[in-house]
């Protein structure tokens, strides 16, 4: 055999060898480190165990996932004395009542709040049930004649929107984590926005306690108000009469030590002025005249430029604040009021008939 033939026939027996000698060592060590290198290993394949829990709970299709708030807006919340009172005997509720708790303690409310995303289905004779979460508690009577009230902290409309006058038919009381599942198929309301119907603010929930589910009957009437007096009523806060506010804290309504908040403007609240005793001062800074002159119809973008000192409040939101102006002509405390909410403060009173109508009451002490 020639001799160049052999060499190469020598090499190519080394190359195999080495080859196969390569294999086998990198076999063995991997997935291991070599002295000093590190050990690049692929991934294995996903499989479906190894997906974290987390997300395979994920829904992106959920009741009114293309627009939330229009669904809730289309909803009929309706349903008839008969029917309502066909589902209390069926299922023995005691839950439906002739009036509300607070009404052991507090006086009669003039008004009820819808949200306003519903107020022109009230207006339509569409939608005859409200919910309402008794932050701050308000009584209410099967028979009573309200004023019904569109309920928006944020809007820039009137500060009153007023839908009409409205004969409460039914109540119910009720946890709100036991809400009668017969009572929301009755009513047309689904339980994804059980919260939602009771959050007049859309805050964040503190739902605690019991909630009231009112049926009303729109009467063909308009209510007859005063349009330059500040109304006994405002959304988002309980009216008080100077006389009752004793007795509505004795009766233990909040476990926080009420706070009285002096909010008339800083033209009427000059150094020495005379406050109520114990007061905070929270003054409202008008930038115009007319801010200080109540028209019930008055849009809230007037307001422009005006402003609130609001630094010595308790920082607790959930504090009662009793606020008050100089009297049933100063807007003072309404405008306060929708500054506070729009700040979530969740226990707002106005005082009805403000300093003037404290001064004739004997001094209120907590």
């Amino acid at each position: 055999m020639k001799k160049p033939l052999i060499l190469g026939s020598f090499l190519g027996v080394l190359l195999t060898i080495g080859a196969g000698y390569y294999l086998y060592v990198s076999k063995a060590l991997s997935p291991k480190t070599v002295a000093g290198a590190p050990v690049v290993a692929t991934q294995p394949e996903p499989v479906a165990a190894e997906t974290p829990a987390a997300t395979t709970n994920v829904q992106y299709k959920f009741h009114g996932h293309e627009d939330l708030l229009a669904t809730r807006a289309k909803q009929r919340l309706m349903v008839s004395p008969e029917r309502w009172d066909e589902i209390t005997m069926n299922a023995n509720l005691s839950s439906s009542v002739r009036t509300t708790t607070a009404c052991r303690y507090a006086d009669l409310s003039p008004a009820l709040y819808v949200k306003s995303i519903y107020a022109e289905s009230a207006l339509n004779r569409t939608m005859n049930v409200v919910g309402l979460n008794f932050r701050t508690h308000q009584c209410y009577s099967v028979g009573s004649e309200v004023t019904l009230i569109a309920d928006d902290a944020a809007s820039s409309g009137p500060a009153y929107r007023i839908l009409g006058t409205a004969v409460i038919q039914r109540l119910m009381e009720t946890p709100i984590e036991t809400l009668p599942a017969a009572f929301m198929d009755a009513i047309g309301l689904n339980a994804p926005d059980k919260h939602f119907f009771f959050n007049h603010d859309f805050s964040i929930p503190q739902i605690r306690g019991q909630v009231t589910l009112v049926l009303f009957e729109m009467k063909p009437d308009k209510p007859l108000l005063d349009p330059t007096t500040v109304p006994p009523f405002i959304a988002g806060a309980v009216t008080l009469k100077a006389k009752s506010i004793d007795q509505f804290f004795k009766a233990g309504s909040s476990p926080i030590k009420p706070v009285f908040v002096d909010a008339r403007a800083r033209t009427a609240t000059s150094p020495g002025a005379e406050t109520y005793p114990g007061a905070i001062s929270a003054p409202f800074f008008p930038s115009q005249a007319n801010q200080l002159r109540f028209e019930l119809n008055m849009p809230l973008s007037v307001l422009a430029g005006s402003r609130f000192d609001t630094r010595a409040l308790p920082k607790d939101k959930n504090t009662p604040l009793l606020i008050y102006g100089e009297n049933d002509k100063d807007p003072s405390p309404i405008w306060m009021i929708r500054n506070l909410r729009i700040q979530h403060y969740q226990n707002l009173y106005l005082i009805s008939g403000g300093l003037e109508a404290l001064k004739k009451e004997e001094r209120i002490t907590f």
